[in-house]
């Protein structure tokens, strides 16, 4: 059941994504690709100007919790960088 969630979840994602690219290269009269960058581009320059055309109350309370979830997977990826290095340490140690 989780698995299929997860699956559900990332066809959702995508769909989303693919609609606000979508949405941005008609507003700028470009083709998506244009529009499209990969990587940290997608997260930092794509989603902060599609949430900036949602309106003033609405875009700004998107832009939050958008930017507490890139806090928070930052946080939990620290948590597991941290946990795995101190594991390797305590192999190390006791071997």
């Amino acid at each position: 059941m989780i698995g299929l969630a997860n699956s559900a979840t990332s066809l959702y994602a995508g769909f989303v994504i693919f609609t606000v690219l979508g949405n941005l290269a008609h507003e700028q009269a470009k083709s998506v690709p244009d529009v499209a960058e990969g990587g940290w581009g997608l997260a930092f320059v794509v989603y902060p100007t599609a949430l900036a055309l949602f309106g003033p109350g609405t875009g700004q309370f998107f832009a939050v919790c958008f930017w507490v979830m890139l806090l928070c997977l930052g946080v939990d990826s620290t948590f597991a960088l941290i946990e795995a290095g101190s594991c390797t340490a305590a192999l190390t140690v006791c071997a």
